[in-house]
């Protein structure tokens, strides 16, 4: 008896590598776009604070235009992301 394969399919899936799986300040997924991105896809990465706490990169932007501190604890907000985040 021998199995002859037919049609191959690849299924792949990829997630952040983060302590935190969903926008703090949101409540949506990190895998998905936040509200204020019209379609899945725009550059809205996952940013982590000094703090631990981690939003959508417009999430948090749109905070911080008024407030200097993590909108989860107050301490005063620090980028924890090792690479540049152009827009």
């Amino acid at each position: 008896m021998t199995v002859e394969i037919i049609e191959w399919n690849e299924i792949s899936s990829w997630s952040w590598d983060l302590l935190e799986d969903t926008c703090c300040f949101c409540q949506s997924t990190l895998d998905y776009c936040c509200p204020c991105c019209i379609f899945p896809g725009e550059q809205c990465p996952p940013v982590v604070g000094e703090c631990g706490h981690t939003f959508h990169k417009h999430c948090i932007d749109t905070w911080l235009e008024k407030n200097t501190n993590c909108p989860v604890c107050r301490q005063q907000w620090k980028n924890q992301n090792l690479m540049e985040i152009e827009n």
